[in-house]
């Protein structure tokens, strides 16, 4: 798609080039008329079309090309400018001037815009423009049109015929009227638009290029070449220079309402971006909230249990039998506390940028028997069974599986009836072995399958309410279970018990 735009430009340039070539040929077929408010209306409606595309181009760059935009809107606005004041505004007011002084006007004006465009293209960084260099520059513009234009008699004379109009109304060409240094002159906004257009093409490649751009720098080329033969110097003479002029504004319009669209499109999805940030940094907000008073909740029970237990033993009333059974129960207490701590520490860990699995050989029936006996040890009294129909060797971080496998089966003893099978399975799947671990609890609700997996998701119980917990279990499950290149998943179905499964990589 880059292509396109040089096709385009190279398609203009030989059409230009061609129609030059014709009318040096024939100086009859070259289109001149004398039509002063057709050229009036063609002069303004190209400077304010220029000063628009300026305006956008300066006002809203794209980031990674801004200096490029403004150097070309400073090149735009000149030639509005020159194009308001010279052709527009001077016949509206009746001021009259030489054809000699109005060449010079025109001279300096494409000769400023053809600089500023030269500085937009060449340099692969172009000098960013400010609105007080922009205002500066502008100023000197001013300054040096006004001085040639004071100082015009004084100058080399460019044209040696009286008035282009009387010319056009013969059917005339001032070509033998126009002097060595018309030519001279003329040749430094040809070679500056010229030098314009190669730059150009050389940026054609770059990823954030506008097309548009070199088409223009083209049509702008074409008319300074035009302009050599027929000077277009704000006279009421309407000639090919004026209609390639009015093309290259149109181009520029079109460009311009380009950026705008595309600043519109990147405007519009950068609000999305940001109104999912805000609903995400909302999100972890209620997160913080809702994770601070379920770890509150959390430490709260065990350490009033942990307080009252205390105080019983402070009494001295207590039995030996009874003091030991309130220690055993201050002891299960801290090892709630000091699973929460580790659960925490644990989410804070995965979430690290350098959090990494140390893979070492395992055989896959250790995993299974170790988290077997640590269900047994379980309240509700769960049968828990075993099923190793894959004897490998597995990679895998034998602690962090085993944590896994803990959450997992302990999960499984906590939404399931007392008394009801746990079972442990290993089945071998081709180069991997899965690992699943069934349960006959109460399911899960199919809205919450997703939602569980999320950090502070919990489950619910069959009469639908959150069970305690933080909701860390199955969140660090699954991050622990992606480091090894899986994924945990689950089905389920209510009142028929759930299967969480995920695989791990065999030895070869």
């Amino acid at each position: 798609m880059r292509s396109v735009p040089k096709v385009v430009a190279a398609v203009v340039a030989a059409l230009l080039l061609l129609w030059a070539a014709v009318v040096l040929v024939d100086d009859s077929l070259y289109f001149a008329v004398l039509a002063p408010q057709a050229h009036s209306g063609v002069e303004a409606m190209g400077a304010l079309a220029r000063l628009f595309a300026a305006l956008v181009l300066f006002m809203f760059p794209l980031e990674q090309s801004a200096s490029r935009f403004q150097w070309t809107a400073l090149g735009l606005v000149v030639l509005g400018l020159g194009s308001l004041m010279f052709g527009y505004l001077e016949p509206a007011l009746r001021l009259s001037t030489d054809l000699n002084t109005s060449m010079y006007a025109s001279l300096v004006t494409r000769s400023a815009a053809g600089l500023a465009f030269v500085m937009a293209f060449a340099p692969s960084r172009p000098r960013p423009l400010s609105w007080r260099s922009t205002i500066t520059l502008l100023a000197i513009f001013a300054f040096l049109s006004l001085t040639l234009v004071r100082l015009s008699a004084h100058l080399p004379v460019l044209v040696r015929i009286d008035s282009l109009e009387a010319a056009a109304s013969r059917g005339e060409t001032p070509l033998h009227g126009l002097t060595a240094w018309h030519w001279g002159f003329s040749l430094v906004p040809l070679a500056l638009s010229l030098l314009a257009v190669w730059a150009a093409s050389r940026r054609a490649h770059e990823s954030r290029f506008d097309g548009w751009m070199l088409v223009a720098m083209v049509l702008l080329a074409g008319s300074q070449l035009h302009n050599l033969f027929w000077p277009s110097v704000y006279s009421p003479i309407l000639t090919t220079a004026d209609v390639i002029r009015l093309i290259f504004a149109a181009v520029v319009v079109v460009g311009a309402i380009i950026e705008l669209r595309r600043i519109a499109v990147e405007r519009s999805a950068m609000l999305v971006t940001e109104q999912a940030h805000s609903r995400r940094l909302t999100e972890l907000a209620m997160l913080r909230a809702d994770f601070t008073a379920m770890v509150g909740h959390e430490l709260g029970n065990p350490l009033m249990a942990i307080r009252a237990l205390s105080n019983m033993i402070a009494t001295g009333e207590l039995d030996r039998d009874e003091q030991i059974a309130a220690a055993r129960s201050i002891q299960a207490e801290a090892e709630a506390i000091a699973g929460l701590i580790t659960d925490v520490q644990a989410a804070a860990t995965t979430e690290q940028e350098g959090f990494a699995v140390r893979l070492r050989p395992v055989p896959v029936s250790a995993l299974v028997e170790e988290a077997a006996d640590y269900g047994r040890t379980l309240p509700g009294a769960h049968a828990v069974s075993t099923r190793v129909d894959a004897r490998e060797m597995v990679l895998a971080d034998a602690e962090r599986i085993g944590q896994v496998l803990r959450n997992l089966v302990g999960n499984a003893a906590k939404y399931s009836p007392d008394g009801s099978p746990i079972e442990i399975v290993a089945v071998r799947r081709g180069d991997r072995v899965r690992i699943e671990v069934m349960d006959r609890g109460y399911g899960i609700d199919p809205d919450d399958q997703q939602r569980i997996f999320e950090k502070f998701g919990r489950g619910r119980d069959r009469s639908g309410k959150v069970v305690a917990g933080v909701g860390l279990g199955l969140y660090l499950s699954r991050r622990i279970v992606q480091a090894h290149g899986s994924d945990l998943v689950v089905k389920s179905n209510p009142e028929a018990g759930s299967t969480f499964s995920f695989d791990l990589e065999t030895v070869r």
